[in-house]
């Protein structure tokens, strides 16, 4: 009983603070620099940086200007050779007010993807990530913002299973971590 009374406590303030906040969708255009690192089963590790990458993102936000925001995004990622993630996401941003239409902020996030994979057992692959990032959001008009920032992510793939030798059918498994640097503008409607 008390821990369902807390729960109600807590969940009646979120949506009070909610309530006098604006509620926000938005659209983001981001370039992504990566360095991939994949260690597999025999202790040999590749590095392959530079390797570049795009992505489109729709979110659905709630905050005050110069404040609190949160954020849930969803996220396409393409890489080079028709590779695609698929990611959902939520962040924590910081405002500062510079002036009554200039923002900074500051943001940390995490994520949760999914996607197609060839040549290895599995056909798809999933993947964790966090962010942290810096940005500035402009109010250009009384509900619509244009933002850009750059983030720093750092993500983690679940091993994946591949043939290593055809004739003595011998398997391995490579783990992958990836680190990038994303470059994005984008633009928020508020209601």
């Amino acid at each position: 009983m008390k821990n369902k009374v807390i729960k109600g406590l807590l969940l009646s303030s979120i949506v009070a603070s909610g309530a006098f906040a604006d509620v926000y969708v938005g659209a983001e255009y981001g370039y992504l620099f990566n360095t991939f690192t994949a260690h597999d089963s025999y202790w040999n590790t590749d590095t392959v940086t530079n390797n570049e990458a795009h992505d489109i993102s729709a979110k659905l936000g709630v905050g005050t200007d110069g404040d609190w925001k949160a954020q849930i995004r969803v996220s396409r990622i393409s890489y080079p050779a028709d590779t695609t993630i698929s990611e959902v996401g939520f962040d924590i941003i910081k405002e500062f007010e510079l002036s009554q239409d200039l923002y900074p902020y500051v943001q940390v996030g995490f994520g949760y993807g999914w996607g197609d994979v060839s040549g290895y057992e599995e056909s798809t692959m999933k993947e964790k990530s966090v962010k942290g990032g810096v940005g500035i959001s402009y109010k250009a008009d009384e509900h619509i913002y244009l933002i850009a920032g750059i983030d720093y992510i750092y993500s983690k793939e679940d091993k994946l299973t591949y043939l290593a030798d055809d004739y003595t059918m011998t398997y391995s498994t490579v783990d992958i971590e990836q680190k990038s640097t994303r470059i994005y503008a984008g633009i928020n409607f508020t209601f």
